[in-house]
């Protein structure tokens, strides 16, 4: 007479079979991790990108390249934006730029990886590095 249940065998099968789809699911996962992040920083961008342009208008000016750019849209009597804006891949605020002429911007997320980098030079030339995600006031890039 055979007792009721799982024998070890039928177990370490069920096992392999639940890792294997464990193993399938993960990497499925992490890249919409990814293109959530790539897709908040596009939105984030854009609104930087108009607040700067916002901020331009009421001043003559875009904010200085100071590490805290973005308390000049927020810190106003009639501030720009309600709060800083985080970059998702580095959980630190954006990172930004301004020709020496301070007739263009771009304002960019390091993307993927957090080893992106970008310039922008006096005639409106944006230079990239990586794979980053930009806004500018230009669109004259080049990679």
């Amino acid at each position: 007479m055979r007792k009721k249940g799982f024998t070890a065998l039928e177990l370490v099968i069920i096992l392999a079979v639940i890792v294997a789809l464990i193993g399938i699911a993960i990497p499925s996962f992490m890249s919409m991790r990814e293109e959530s992040q790539k897709t908040q920083a596009e939105g984030d961008l854009r609104v930087l990108k108009i607040a700067c342009e916002s901020y331009y208008r009421s001043t003559g000016t875009y904010p200085d390249e100071s590490i805290a750019w973005q308390h000049k849209l927020v810190n106003t009597s009639r501030p720009i934006i309600d709060k800083v804006l985080i970059d998702p891949f580095t959980k630190a605020p954006y990172k930004y730029d301004v020709s020496n002429n301070g007739r263009y911007f771009i304002v960019y997320s390091v993307g993927p990886g957090g080893e992106g980098n970008a310039a922008i030079a006096n005639d409106g030339t944006v230079t990239l590095s990586k794979n980053i995600i930009w806004e500018s006031n230009s669109r004259n890039a080049r990679q």
